[in-house]
C-alpha cells in the first residue's frame, strides 16, 4: 500500500471514530465523494438537511472539513460553496 493510501487511512480512522452519528454520515458522503454541497449531502446520506447543517458547522469549526470554492448545487440549482476535506489531505491523495 502506498504511503498516501496508509495516510489517508490513518486520517480517516483517527477522525470518524469521535464522531457523533450525524458527523459522522456527513464524512462518510465526504470521504467517499470529496465534494459536495450541504444539500447534495443530505440527499446522499438520507438526512434531512436541518440536520445536516449543524454538523457540517461543527466539522468546518473543528477542521475536519473546509469549504470550496462556489459551485452550481445539483439539488438546488443554487450557487454554494462545496464541503470536503481540507486541502492539506486532499494533497495526499
Amino acid at each position: 500500500m502506498p504511503v498516501a493510501d496508509t495516510s489517508i487511512d490513518a486520517y480517516r480512522s483517527l477522525t470518524v471514530g469521535d464522531l457523533s452519528k450525524g458527523q459522522a454520515a456527513v464524512m462518510r458522503v465526504i470521504s467517499q465523494h470529496m465534494d459536495h454541497t450541504r444539500a447534495e449531502i443530505a440527499a446522499l446520506a438520507g438526512l434531512p438537511i436541518n440536520v445536516v447543517c449543524p454538523r457540517v458547522r461543527e466539522l468546518l469549526d473543528g477542521g475536519l472539513l473546509e469549504e470550496g470554492p462556489r459551485r452550481t448545487c445539483s439539488r438546488t440549482g443554487h450557487a454554494a460553496n462545496p464541503l470536503r476535506l481540507p486541502r492539506k489531505q486532499l494533497e495526499l491523495i
